[in-house]
């Protein structure tokens, strides 16, 4: 296992890889901020995340935060399963994958 690492693709296109969890995600927030901030739209993969945990949704929800704050679009490409599964309990998935559907009926409304 690696720690968490950011990748610029280009136009607002973003790779995370490594680990997504409690030991890695101040340091992604910290290098994310210069990164994110001029985007009109941030696009995170998320398909080389070997290992994530809450701390790990937390964080995208904190870019989710940050991002809407912004103006800008947020999209989360590849959730792994185990941010899926914590974002499903949490009844959060929509905010980061709005194709899901809300099995609790309705749309959850994150704080700005």
């Amino acid at each position: 296992m690696t720690s968490g690492r950011i990748t610029v693709l280009g136009d607002g296109r973003f790779a995370l890889s490594g680990d997504l969890g409690f030991s890695s995600v101040m340091e992604l927030l910290r290098q994310s901020e210069p990164l994110f901030a001029p985007c009109s739209e941030v696009v995170l993969d998320l398909s080389q995340v070997e290992r994530a945990d809450s701390a790990g949704l937390a964080l995208l929800v904190e870019w989710l935060r940050r991002a809407r704050r912004r103006g800008q679009r947020f999209r989360v490409l590849t959730l792994p399963q185990a941010l899926a599964d914590i974002a499903q309990v949490s009844n959060i998935i929509t905010w980061l994958v709005p194709e899901r559907s809300n099995p609790q009926g309705g749309e959850p409304q994150p704080g700005a």
